[in-house]
């Protein structure tokens, strides 16, 4: 009988060899090499990698528990999956990328290290005496506090999954501070941070930490709803509005800045920085079509849209799509209507950023335009519902030029509604028609999306000078056709009444396409005019070196 047992469970351990001898697990756990308090840094190549070594998973118990359900687990789900279609892709197309397929090959390593909140690439582990090289393998930094991690791991892990899709860089890129959720950037920025953004709205409703839905309900904390309105960054506010103004779209209106004629060194660095983090809106004023697609709030918003498209969770594809995700055998429950949407994404964003490889663009256009446009190519099925997200989303602001003024005056309507019933009840009506009317023909003809976005105006301002985070600027780069009236002030000279008047101008007669129309404009004075010229000078030599 004990040589049978012994027999069965030889049979088990050999079965268990076969089956899962080959897997590796979907993460790792790391933690720092310390010589004394220092962390210890290996030199590669000429290049400085952390030495980092493996955790044993009974050590980050609470933490592990985190990955198992909710967005973190669906986003480890991800990971995998985009691993196995990106290899299945490099196979398919004969590229032959052995380090490519290496590096994918690998499961996803966590760093856990005080403070730590983002994706890398490149570390040394340590493996016994012994340093294995990952110098092109990808990793998240994260904090070792177990409420901390489900806070952030989904957001920068989204970021991760980007850094596996895109492989080319942008030779031109514009210069401007590190972004904020509220805060117009540029088309890349936006579109990346707003995919990381979507994903901590998603880590939030998916969440069953009680604790954690008590804090965006604001139950159970006396005094915390006095914070919730006041428009600091570095107040208790901050982690409520991006969730709920995410959601809500209120980064696609314009923000009620602070203006002041007249201030100079630190005081206007104090102003300047103030209003790139306001959260102040005025419910009114929409952003124009550039803006919004620059800005990380509205992008979060789009993508959260489009992951909760009940149609689009819903409508499948044919099985043999679905093949290059996995490394098994399908089944029904492979595939849920949240993976599917996902995996759709992931597809069109792959196919869109070796578009970029093949073309090369010099500087990034409208992102989320392309990638709505490429996720309806390959996805026929989904073409109406992307295209109404979007457009609803955006308020018709990249397809109708008086887009802001259709709102503006709905707006106007809306608030007379006990005065004038009847009349309010009319021009919702013919609203509603215009919409319509909208949709309809965009649905028919895709290219009017893109009908009102324009190209960006950038200039290089080197006379902006601030400091952010410890790191001093000595210049920004500014989008003419994006920028806000705060950063058309820091051009020398420029007032609050002419800043207004410029933003005025493009709003009714449309975007710029050179300095020379804004010259012919006749807002600016001659002085800021050969500034201007000086200025786009700059960025365009910039942008060759």
């Amino acid at each position: 009988m004990k040589k049978t047992i012994l027999i069965m469970l030889f049979f088990i351990y050999l079965l268990n060899i076969i089956v899962y001898g080959n897997e590796k697990p979907p993460y790792i756990f790391l933690q720092p090499v310390y010589d004394g308090k220092e962390q210890t840094f290996r030199e590669k190549d000429g290049k400085k990698y952390p030495l980092l070594e493996e955790i044993s998973s009974d050590k980050v118990k609470p933490i592990e528990d985190i990955l198992k359900e909710g967005m973190p687990a669906l986003s480890l789900r991800l990971d995998r999956m985009e691993k196995n279609f990106i290899l299945n892709q490099i196979e398919k197309n004969g590229l032959k990328d052995e380090e490519s397929s290496e590096i994918f090959a690998e499961p996803l390593y966590i760093c856990l290290i005080k403070g730590g909140n983002r994706p890398k690439c490149g570390f040394l582990l340590k493996n016994g005496d012994e340093f294995l090289e990952k110098t092109k393998v990808f990793y998240i930094e994260m904090p070792p506090e177990a409420k901390k991690f489900e806070g952030i791991f989904s957001h920068e892990h989204g970021h991760l999954l980007d850094f596996y899709l895109s492989n080319y860089s942008f030779p031109c890129s514009p210069v401007r501070l590190v972004h904020t959720i509220s805060a117009i950037t540029d088309f890349e920025t936006a579109f990346f941070e707003g995919w990381g953004e979507h994903f901590e709205i998603m880590t939030i409703d998916m969440t069953k930490n009680q604790e954690i839905k008590d804090f965006y309900n604001l139950n159970d904390l006396k005094g915390k709803s006095y914070f919730f309105y006041l428009q600091d960054m570095l107040t208790l506010s901050q982690s409520f509005k991006r969730y709920l103004w995410v959601k809500g779209n209120l980064f696609a209106f314009k923000k009620n800045n602070c203006l002041t004629d007249g201030l100079t060194g630190e005081k206007f660095n104090k102003n300047f920085m103030y209003n790139w983090m306001n959260y102040s809106f005025s419910g009114g004023e929409l952003k124009n079509a550039q803006q919004m697609l620059s800005c990380e709030g509205v992008s979060s918003h789009i993508f959260y849209q489009l992951a909760t498209d009940k149609n689009l969770m819903e409508r499948y594809r044919e099985k043999d799509f679905y093949r290059d995700f996995f490394d098994k055998e399908l089944t029904e429950k492979d595939i849920s209507p949240q993976i599917n949407i996902y995996l759709k994404m992931i597809c069109a964003k792959y196919l869109l950023f070796k578009d970029y490889e093949k073309k090369k663009p010099s500087e990034a256009g409208p992102m989320f335009l392309d990638f709505v446009m490429k996720y309806i190519e390959l996805f026929p099925e989904d073409r109406n519902d992307v295209l109404q997200d979007f457009c609803l989303s955006t308020f018709f602001t990249t397809c109708l030029k008086d887009s802001g003024e259709i709102y503006r005056k709905s707006d106007f309507d809306a608030h007379m509604l006990c005065y004038d019933m009847e009349g309010t009840s009319r021009n919702f009506t013919n609203l509603y028609g215009v919409i319509q009317k909208s949709l309809n023909q965009i649905k028919n003809d895709s290219s009017l999306l893109c009908k009102n976005v324009g190209s960006p105006l950038w200039i290089e301002n080197e006379k902006f000078k601030s400091v952010w985070l410890g790191k001093k600027m000595e210049s920004i780069s500014i989008n003419l056709n994006g920028a806000e009236d705060f950063e058309l002030m820091t051009i020398e000279g420029m007032t609050v009444k002419q800043a207004e008047a410029f933003i005025d101008y493009r709003e009714k007669a449309g975007y710029f396409s050179s300095i020379k129309e804004i010259e012919e404009a006749g807002i600016l004075n001659e002085t800021q005019v050969k500034e201007l010229f000086k200025m786009r000078d700059l960025y365009l030599e910039r942008c060759k070196q």
